[in-house]
């Protein structure tokens, strides 16, 4: 027997609705847990917009028994595209389905399709231009790509954060651990067009110097180095994934925030300390 169903079609100010059969089938299980998501309909929404939804919800948890938890799918799948749709078109109705992949004893697992609907954008501004100023380590050509916003396109407020994201994150892969990146817009009023300047401050550029360690087990040590060798480049993400992926290992309240940074700038290198010892035992290595 299929668990595949179909509901109410939940709009934001449209006016829509759906009124579709609910097949019969038995009764769910208390928990229902999302194993796939697949996001359909809304031909302009960025593929970017679908797999982040798609990553959200996915493994997610529900109470089963009613519809809530369908209803509840649908809510954050237009909270979300509110924020992530980068197109200009305005996602205005979400309606998922699902059917069983597996069950136990506790809960039901399930693959849900969520049929998403858009309208045209409003009279929007779009993108005539997009330079960027201050920049030097790298090739103008390539960051614009890292900008999803292509001339003549609707001006989205995901395409410019989704770049300056991608942006920042390329500088801090490098070393420049004091990067900084704004936008300086002006806007035709008249044409209803936009042109854009990422302003871009690149700061000092670092390499890791010499690294030392205090207070960890050699195992965890040994993780913690190698992902901070003496003339990589410095990368503050790499310190904060280690503190995150070796949290059980590490001393209750250890943070990165608590690693020591000492700067040279005339070579570009910084020193690091990872103190892992409590304060009362910390003379021992002074």
């Amino acid at each position: 027997m299929s668990y595949l169903r179909a509901r109410s079609l939940l709009a934001i100010g449209c006016g829509l609705a759906c009124s579709l059969p609910i097949c019969a089938q038995q009764s769910p299980r208390p928990k229902i847990i999302l194993d796939a998501v697949k996001v359909t309909g809304a031909p302009h929404l960025a593929n970017a917009a679908r797999e982040h939804l798609a990553q959200i919800l996915e493994q997610k948890e529900f109470q089963g028994g009613s519809d809530e938890w369908l209803v509840k799918v649908d809510e954050i799948s237009l909270e979300q595209l509110s924020q992530l749709d980068g197109s200009g078109y305005i996602v205005k109705g979400a309606c998922a389905t699902w059917q069983p992949e597996s069950q136990d004893s506790t809960a039901v697992h399930v693959s849900v399709t969520i049929d998403l609907t858009e309208a045209p954008p409003p009279s929007s501004f779009r993108l005539t231009s997009l330079y960027f100023k201050g920049t030097t380590a790298f090739p103008q050509a390539q960051l614009r790509n890292l900008v999803p916003l292509k001339d003549g396109e609707i001006v989205t407020t995901y395409g410019i954060t989704a770049g300056l994201a991608a942006i920042a994150a390329l500088y801090e892969a490098n070393g420049f651990m004091d990067f900084t990146i704004s936008t300086d817009m002006s806007c035709d009023n008249a044409r209803k067009t936009e042109s854009i300047v990422f302003v871009v401050d690149e700061g000092q550029r670092y390499r890791i110097g010499t690294v030392r360690v205090y207070g960890l087990d050699a195992k965890t040590e040994n993780d913690l180095r190698s992902v901070v060798q003496p003339g990589q480049w410095m990368r503050r993400w790499s310190i904060s994934d280690f503190y995150a992926s070796h949290k059980d290992a590490l001393p209750p309240n250890a943070s990165p925030q608590d690693v020591q940074l000492t700067r040279h700038d005339q070579d570009g290198k910084v020193d690091l300390v990872f103190d892992f010892i409590s304060p009362s035992q910390s003379d021992q290595h002074n």
